[in-house]
């Protein structure tokens, strides 16, 4: 046995309104913060299989000077553990710091308006 569905019908009332997308007023504007956590890896000289991959935590700080421009303050740590057979640092946990403050284009900072 088959039932068939009952017709669809739809009225149109109004024209849909154009949207300009992305809408200037849903981009985020003034001071952001933002969190960073997982690894670090170093590849070539800088890791060489002496230093191995490490846990990292970061941080950003910016403002929003236009829609597509801010400046940001970026600091990152992490820790290793070294392989370096008679010498003191081996078996060291290194702890790596970075700090940068770089102006910066925005690319897809969308917020509530």
């Amino acid at each position: 046995m088959t039932v068939a569905a009952p017709a669809a019908r739809a009225q149109v009332t109004d024209e849909p309104n154009p949207v300009i997308f992305p809408d200037p007023a849903k981009f985020a504007r003034g001071l952001y913060t933002e969190g960073e956590i997982g690894s670090v890896v170093l590849f070539g000289p800088a890791g060489g299989g002496k230093v191995g991959p490490g846990f990292a935590i970061g941080t950003r700080v910016g403002y929003d000077l236009t829609r597509f421009f801010a400046v940001q303050a970026h600091g990152i740590g992490s820790t290793h553990q070294t392989s370096f057979p008679g010498m003191p640092q081996d078996e060291f946990m290194a702890r790596l710091h970075a700090m940068a403050a770089p102006g910066a284009p925005k690319t897809a900072k969308a917020g509530h308006g």
